[in-house]
């Protein structure tokens, strides 16, 4: 691979360990504002073959009702 091309996906795949960071931090959070009922259907849902952590934490989780 030459130099150029080396240096290009260096930077790359710096850049995605970045974002990978951001996205784990972000899956934290999420966590952290999950009743401990929501947290359970979300493990129940784990089971489903082709649901991870991130689907099953969207379909379990009811976000928060804010009065206007």
């Amino acid at each position: 691979m030459p130099p150029l091309q080396r240096r290009i996906m260096k930077e790359f795949l710096a850049h995605l360990d970045e974002l990978n960071a951001h996205i784990k931090n972000l899956d934290d959070e999420i966590d952290n504002f999950m009743r401990p009922e929501e947290k359970q259907a979300s493990q129940a849902i784990q089971d489903v073959t082709g649901i991870g952590n991130t689907s099953a934490q969207a379909i379990g989780w009811e976000p928060p009702v804010v009065a206007a």
